[in-house]
Formats: C-alpha cells, structure tokens, sequence
C-alpha cells in the first residue's frame, strides 16, 4: 500500500479533515470537508497527470492535497482568502494559465 493510501485510511487524519468545515462553519469561504478535499485530491491528480508527472510525484501531490486544508484547524481569520492570493499569484508568476488547460 502506498503512502497516499495509509493516509485516507488513516480513522484519526479524517476526523481530522471532517472537523474542518464545522470548526470554519461561520466562514463562507471555509465550506472544506470531504467534498472539498476529494475535488482538489482528483484536480491535483488530473492536473499531474496531464503534465505528465511520474507517479511518485503525483502521489505526493495528492497527499498535498489530503492534507492542504490542515491549517484552517486553528482559524486564523482570513487564511482562506490569503491562500486564494498566495495561489494565484504563483500561478500567474509560473504562467501556468497559458500552459494548462483543464
């Protein structure tokens, strides 16, 4: 079993990840539960995959993905909308918007 695996069966990481939206639940921004975390996981692999990374690398990328909404735990006020900026600046800066298309 991969590292990846362990990891979305591990019983206390998804406490963990379920806790999130209802510890956010006042921030509309902060609507990260499993859902949330399932559509970055596939968006993170989609994404890989098409830039044709190898499967380690993807593997770490969706275990990024498992784990990106961590931080919210401790309700820093707008995190949310700084990791939006911080983001997008990135992408801008690497110009992945005229490289991908998805």
């Amino acid at each position: 079993m991969n590292n990846y695996n362990l990891l979305i069966n591990d019983k206390e990481l998804n406490d963990i990840i379920d806790s999130i939206n209802e510890i956010n639940k006042d921030n509309l921004l902060a609507c990260h539960g499993r859902c949330h975390t399932t559509f970055v996981i596939n968006a993170i692999e989609k994404l890989l995959t098409s830039l044709n990374f190898d499967r380690k690398t993807i593997e770490l990328g969706k275990i990024a993905g498992l784990l990106h909404d961590i931080g919210t735990i401790d309700g820093k006020k707008d995190m949310q909308i700084e990791v939006v900026k911080c983001a997008y600046n990135f992408w801008i800066k690497q110009s992945y918007h005229k490289k991908v298309k998805i």
